[in-house]
């Protein structure tokens, strides 16, 4: 539930509070706010090891949870898309921190070694592909936007989704716009030699219900306004098998 909620339920009488207003909190806008990624727990997530600070009480792997309110959605949510992009980050080698992201045609460019999956630019970073989606959880519209990014193995997924959102039709033969549609969002386990991980795989689920949609269409009005913190996604590509564990690293984690 979100934290607005509790506050509203936990006080019966607001007669004291007087009106609605932003003084003193114009600062309060999309460079001082933080979009919340939808991660995947793993299970060398830090968020499940109750030593670490980022340790999140309840959480599995395999459940999806919000990186910012650390609020835990289990293992299946259903969701609209509300935007795509497509982009590449850049990482610095050896986990040296987030460089800038760049559209596919800038990361062309950029690139002296555009190896399958595995991209350099002349000063030896690494370029990461990503599909972005900004999405709402049905359910959940008051938390507003949350951005869900694949990439390494879970763009095959990717691509599978956006397969499916240009091609729903309605019952008359109708095409249905891919902002009219909702999905469920559910965890897909796989392995190889490398390790095993949690990837997110997506069923339509039908056409989204009225007050989801008055929600998302808010959202996607301030969409030009949001200013997305991709180092926040702290993973410069590949896979690296934990010696002795044959389990894949949290960054490194390939979806």
């Amino acid at each position: 539930m979100a934290e607005q909620e509790k506050a509203a339920k936990t006080t019966e009488d607001l007669s004291y509070l007087d009106g609605f207003s932003m003084k003193g909190f114009e600062d309060i806008n999309s460079e001082t706010i933080a979009i919340p990624f939808l991660k995947l727990a793993q299970s060398l997530s830090p968020e499940l090891n109750s030593r670490k600070p980022e340790f999140i009480q309840g959480l599995q792997p395999g459940d999806f949870f919000n990186s910012v309110t650390h609020e835990v959605y289990g293992d299946d949510i259903v969701l609209n898309i509300i935007h795509f992009e497509h982009l590449y980050t850049e990482w610095k080698p050896s986990r040296g921190g987030f460089v800038d992201r760049w559209t596919p045609e800038e990361a062309f460019e950029r690139a002296v070694d555009r190896t399958f999956g595995a991209w350099k630019t002349k000063e030896g970073n690494d370029l990461q592909e990503n599909y972005a989606y900004f999405i709402v959880i049905v359910g959940h519209e008051n938390d507003g936007i949350l951005i869900q990014t694949l990439a390494s193995s879970g763009i095959k997924e990717a691509r599978k989704l956006n397969k499916k959102l240009i091609s729903q039709m309605f019952s008359d033969g109708g095409k249905m716009a891919p902002h009219h549609q909702i999905y469920k969002m559910t965890n897909q386990f796989m392995s190889n030699e490398q390790g095993d991980w949690f990837v997110p795989t997506f069923n339509f689920a039908g056409v989204i219900g009225k007050a989801t949609f008055l929600k998302a269409s808010e959202e996607r009005k301030l969409l030009p306004e949001k200013t997305v913190d991709y180092s926040q996604l702290e993973n410069g590509g590949g896979q690296k098998k934990i010696a002795g564990t044959g389990t894949v690293a949290e960054d490194d984690v390939p979806y």
